[in-house]
């Protein structure tokens, strides 16, 4: 998409050569995108070092509840681990030594990371849901399609 308007971050035939790639599933990963998308207004996401360890059907991503304009602390981020299936909050952290998809205490798995990040999510957070535009919502995830940043983190 980026390259329609003259941007050529990766060139596509030898991208590889450049940046380390974490293959994943391609339609999987753009329902995430989507996901991501909705709730970006009030979410703040960020890559996880376990993507590469966990293979191609399932991704692991930072995120948190964001409702000032400050960047969040890395210590308000909570691990999710998302497939096409389920999502779920992870117990562990990002700063564990080893991978454990051993869930958080209380929490209940759900289809998709946007029904998890609403699940517990504040009274304002809800509010921004529902009133971010389609607009926002679709070019956040053009751009996070254009830079897949799933498969180049």
């Amino acid at each position: 998409m980026l390259r329609a308007v003259g941007i050529n971050l990766f060139p596509y035939r030898d991208g590889d050569k450049y940046v380390s790639i974490c293959k994943k599933e391609e339609s999987f990963v753009d329902t995430l995108y989507q996901h991501m998308a909705v709730s970006a207004s009030c979410c703040s996401y960020t890559w996880s070092k376990w993507n590469s360890d966990i293979g191609q059907e399932k991704v692991v991503v930072q995120a948190c509840e964001w409702n000032s304009p400050k960047i969040p602390s890395e210590e308000s981020y909570q691990l999710y681990l998302a497939s096409e299936r389920i999502c779920c909050k992870l117990k562990m952290t990002e700063y564990d030594r080893e991978f454990s998809e051993e869930i958080f205490p209380q929490t209940q798995m759900h289809p998709g990371l946007y029904h998890m990040i609403r699940d517990g999510g504040s009274d304002e957070m809800m509010r921004k849901l529902k009133e971010t535009s389609v607009v926002f919502i679709d070019c956040v995830h053009q751009l996070l399609s254009a830079t897949n940043v799933f498969m180049y983190s």
